[in-house]
């Protein structure tokens, strides 16, 4: 690598403005350059919507319903987030989730494109459209697009870190980590967003830096081979012994369950439930869409850029052009990518975004080497005739497609507005200061500042355009129109002004769950976890399955999970007895309804006789033999699995108030004044990690109908507080802790013996 000469340390500094960032936002709350739906927008909305949660104001939410937060695993999330949030609050862990990310990312690429024996500038550049692009920002979109922003150059960088020292099985270690960290992310397929790019990489620099053909195509396999087994074994170990203790229990930590709802029982070896507050975001409303912000990263300026590395002198260049020319057709010169988003064959398993992660790389990477191209290798001859006439006809074409696009979007209510204009012309003239310095062969300092004011002058009035300034309510005001459930929001927290109840929402896609800022409705409903699918699969009847025998929609499980609202289709609903299951409403455009469950138990209620039983399969025989002779029996009594005789306390009555309850979810509070002895059901999923105590001091806690909780009640008043906490939680803190240590030591240790091989290279 050659060593560049009088580069200013100002280009260095650039490294610490998320530091800085970072330091403003924390001392006086300053966001700039953070305004909009990317990152600024999404802190106050989520501290906004914490509060309104808590006052139960919103107009499609109340406490009583439930706490905001769906038990389904569907929430990915990122990395550092969990540990971050046994800290901070929710708005600050996204701030710093946001801004660390953007450094390591940053990094990373710097680190990488060094490697390749770009300038500083060119890196930094690089790095700045790799990391401050819309789809990475905006993580929330799709974190999985959000963790590739740090492990693909992490990956790339340590493959040729460590392919020039001879050292691959470093690199299939590194990039093993990488990956199975990335599927924190999201789903264990979304790998392809940093296996895909890896793997034309891998491809192109073994073609570029081999000689012999045939050995190169046989070392291409083997290296290929070996990187798939390598991976998928050793992500397998640490998904086993560090990833999953990690995130089971954080993620079930007294702090972080603090924003959830119910608590599952939950075992290393099946997905973690998230509960997160930001799952009350689907960000897919917005008036910007998140690609806008892509186009603004990836359009005049890095175009301009990723042209001129075709001119580049570098060795392996062709090949470079070859693989990643694909992703210039999908970016010229506004994207098609919003075209290949809204044609109609488009379903849910074929997603441009897949795409997003290897275009925005190789961009980055293009616009880097081209960079280098104008103004460092300053191109000759011909060559710079060809490129100055091409630069021409790009500033010209600009123009008339900027004037095309406008004209067609109007035409076709495409909402092409003054602002997208403004970001075209804003681009343009910092375009036009490109090339001049282009044709001037000005200094190498002011082609790099001209393109960095490029990018934060568009990224800036990117994020300017969103005027809602957090408010979450007019935007959901504004979004509605369209949307007629709304009503039935309103209904369900009229509903909910003097009792605890659940919703459950079985039509899932073909109703409005996703256009609402809290899925399905509020499907605040127990789920049962691994260890008790025998019970759910007996005693639930499936909803999902349409038969004309169905008569009954929920079985006893729904009803004693405080199930009193369902969402169905409405050819569901024609089997159901309208005695039991009350129309509330018909939404005729989705043939959708929302209809009352009268048989729904209370979310706490008492009860004066139990029936004990310990073995699993013996309580789900009895159950079901009770729904079908005597299911009124449930009301006055419960089913405890335990194998005492006469648990304490377990003589009861009915004779009982409620004085005040405080609900949490991790915790508990209410006061109790009973006449007599009696039982305390709460219909929430029962874990190892509750426990309960009477007046501050340890009490039974046992397991009711199989799945809930119940307490013995002594006679007269009391608080009683139930609190959970993971039982694994210390030996996960400690794996953690000790992975993480060890980490640091291997460090250390290659530190150590590099620096003593350089010793010993210098006596010599």
């Amino acid at each position: 690598m050659s060593k560049e000469k009088s580069i200013p340390s100002t280009v260095y500094s650039l490294f610490a403005v998320p530091f800085i960032l970072l330091l403003l936002y924390v001392v006086f709350d300053f966001h700039f350059l953070f305004f909009n739906d990317a990152m600024n927008f999404m802190f106050p909305r989520l501290v906004f919507i914490k509060e309104q949660l808590s006052k139960g104001t919103l107009p499609f939410w109340d406490p009583n319903m439930g706490f905001g937060i769906t038990l389904f695993p569907a929430v990915p999330i990122a990395t550092l987030e969990n540990s971050l949030l046994l800290l901070f609050s929710v708005k600050d862990t996204l701030v710093f989730t946001g801004i660390l990310h953007i450094f390591l990312g940053m990094s990373f690429f710097f680190l990488m494109a060094r490697s390749l024996c770009l300038s500083s500038y060119a890196s930094i550049l690089g790095g700045i459209i790799w990391c401050f692009n819309g789809y990475h920002t905006f993580f929330i979109h799709d974190q999985s697009i959000f963790g590739a922003a740090i492990f693909l150059p992490l990956i790339i960088y340590s493959f040729i870190k460590f392919s020039h020292q001879g050292k691959v099985s470093i690199w299939l270690v590194v990039s093993s980590l990488a990956f199975s960290l990335q599927a924190l992310y999201g789903r264990p397929s979304d790998h392809v967003y940093n296996f895909v790019p890896c793997f034309l990489f891998i491809v192109f620099y073994i073609l570029v830096n081999r000689k012999t053909t045939g050995y190169c195509w046989k070392l291409i396999v083997n290296k290929i081979f070996l990187f798939s087994l390598v991976t998928i074994v050793l992500g397998l170990l640490l998904a086993a012994f560090f990833v999953i203790p990690y995130i089971n229990t954080l993620l079930n930590s007294s702090r972080f369950l603090g924003d959830g709802s119910l608590s599952l029982e939950n075992h290393a070896t099946r997905i973690i439930p998230f509960f997160a507050a930001i799952e009350l975001i689907l960000p897919n409303f917005i008036n910007t869409y998140p690609s806008l912000y892509t186009r603004g990263f990836i359009g005049f300026i890095p175009f301009v850029l990723v042209v001129a590395s075709l001119w580049s002198d570098f060795k392996w260049k062709y090949i470079l052009w070859v693989i990643f020319s694909i992703a210039i057709l999908m970016v010229f010169p506004f994207g098609l990518f919003d075209l290949f988003r809204t044609l109609p064959f488009q379903k849910s398993t074929w997603e441009p975004t897949r795409f997003i992660t290897y275009i925005t790389f190789s961009v980055s990477i293009l616009a880097a080497v081209g960079f280098d191209t104008l103004f460092k290798n300053h191109i000759r001859g011909k060559e710079y005739k060809y490129y100055k006439h091409g630069f021409h006809f790009f500033l010209v074409g600009s123009v008339v497609s900027i004037v095309c696009f406008s004209t067609f979007s109007t035409y076709f209510k495409n909402h092409f507005t003054w602002f997208h204009f403004k970001i075209c012309f804003i681009s343009y003239i910092l375009l036009v200061l490109l090339y001049l310095a282009f044709i001037k062969r000005v200094r190498l300092t002011y082609a790099f500042y001209v393109c960095i004011f490029g990018l934060v002058c568009t990224f800036y009035f990117n994020n300017i355009n969103d005027k809602n300034d957090g408010n979450i309510v007019r935007k959901y005001e504004l979004f509605s129109r369209h949307y007629p459930q709304k009503e039935w929001v309103k209904k369900l927290r009229e509903e909910s002004r003097t009792e605890f109840f659940r919703v459950a929402d079985n039509t899932f896609y073909m109703g409005f769950w996703p256009y609402l800022l809290v899925p399905s409705v509020s499907f605040y409903t127990t789920v049962p976890s691994l260890d008790h699918i025998l019970y759910f699969n007996k005693l639930i009847k499936d909803t999902t399955v349409l038969s004309p025998d169905i008569r009954n929609l929920t079985s006893l499980f729904y009803d004693l999970a405080n199930v009193r609202y369902f969402v169905i289709n409405r050819g569901r609903a024609r089997h159901l007895d309208p005695t039991i299951y009350h129309p509330i409403h018909y939404d005729e455009e989705r043939n959708v309804m929302l209809l009352e469950n009268s048989k729904a138990f209370p979310r706490f209620y008492f009860v004066g006789g139990y029936k004990a039983i310990a073995d699993r399969d013996e309580t789900v025989k009895f159950m079901q033999e009770k729904e079908e002779s005597d299911p009124s029996w449930f009301e006055d009594n419960v089913v405890l699995s335990t194998s005492e005789n006469k648990p304490t306390l377990l003589t009861g009555s009915k004779r009982v108030k409620i004085l005040g309850i405080d609900y949490g979810g991790n915790r508990i509070n209410i006061k109790i004044d009973s006449e007599e002895e009696t039982i305390l059901v709460v219909s929430d999923a029962y874990s190892d990690g509750w426990k309960a105590f009477l007046d501050d001091k340890p009490h039974a806690l046992y397991r009711a109908n199989l799945l809930f909780r119940a307490v013995p009640i002594p006679k007269g008043k009391h608080n009683l507080s139930m609190k959970y906490r993971p039982p694994f939680f210390t030996l996960g803190v400690g794996i953690s802790i000790g992975s993480f240590i060890l980490v640091m030591a291997m460090c250390f240790f290659f530190y150590k013996k590099r620096s003593g091989e350089q010793n010993e290279n210098v006596k010599v």
